[in-house]
């Protein structure tokens, strides 16, 4: 395994195997292995040995002790070693791999991040304007639609471009939610404007059902719009024909602690 013929071993098997142990591990090998003969009787360690060209092996060692003083110190021990130079050689090929696949994803999630942030600048631009644009008076019917739909168009781009940068920031672990207080109304509102144009373009009808809410609440706004949109999105995706509906209620409320709102979605046919 190592290299050598019989001959040119020493005549004591012991010597000439810890003289061969990796300088760097040598004594630490040797106390464990005397440490475990000792307390189990037995050993399995791995370490690197010289071999005859000077090159050293991983060799995975397992010994028993067939002999001890009055003390329990072991004088004699049997075992057998076994080559695992090709293992650890792609075990730490592996290791390379994850550190190179790490060191990627992490340029990509940076890379993500930044484009994102590139990209939202003009966008926020893009829907500034158009919301001045709609706003003014003396517009045709036809320009307001047009508006509008660039309007519907560019806050699905954004949105589109804030899931990517969440994906990266949940990659970095730099994800968290917000909290800050937002009116339930222009939220229903804002998911509404978005995501009429699409169920529309499909000849669907779109209701939005709300009972009794209450107009503040507390949390990550725009997260909810996302998560109703994507849900929206699928709703309409899978309705055939029909009609999407939207039902928001309250689910708890209690003098101390704030209310919990579920919102549902469906997409059913429509009689």
């Amino acid at each position: 395994m190592l290299g050598y013929v019989p001959d040119e071993l020493g005549h004591s098997l012991y010597s000439d195997w810890v003289k061969r142990l990796h300088p760097d591990e040598r004594d630490s090998v040797v106390a464990l292995a005397q440490q475990r003969l000792k307390d189990y009787g037995q050993y399995e360690i791995e370490f690197r040995m010289r071999c005859k060209d000077g090159n050293y092996k991983w060799i995975l060692s397992r010994g028993k002790s067939v002999a001890s003083d009055s003390d329990g110190h072991p004088l004699r021990a049997v075992g057998t070693h076994i080559d695992l130079t090709s293992r650890k050689l792609i075990e730490t090929q592996l290791r390379e791999a994850k550190l190179q696949a790490d060191a990627a994803n992490l340029a990509k999630s940076n890379f993500l991040a930044n484009m994102s942030h590139e990209i939202r600048t003009p966008m926020n631009a893009i829907i500034g304007m158009t919301y001045l644009l709609l706003n003014k008076s003396g517009l045709s019917e036809e320009h307001q639609d047009k508006l509008s739909k660039i309007s519907a168009s560019a806050d699905h781009l954004l949105a589109i471009i804030n899931d990517i940068l969440d994906i990266s920031k949940i990659e970095s672990g730099k994800f968290t939610l917000s909290e800050a207080e937002f009116t339930l109304s222009e939220l229903i509102e804002k998911v509404k404007g978005i995501i009429e144009q699409k169920v529309l373009d499909k000849g669907l009808l779109f209701t939005v059902e709300t009972g009794q809410l209450p107009d503040i609440l507390n949390g990550d706004q725009t997260r909810l719009v996302q998560m109703l949109i994507n849900y929206l999105g699928n709703a309409v995706k899978f309705t055939g024909q029909g009609e999407v509906t939207l039902r928001v209620s309250v689910v708890e409320e209690t003098s101390d602690d704030p209310s919990r709102i579920s919102a549902a979605y469906s997409g059913l046919p429509h009689a």
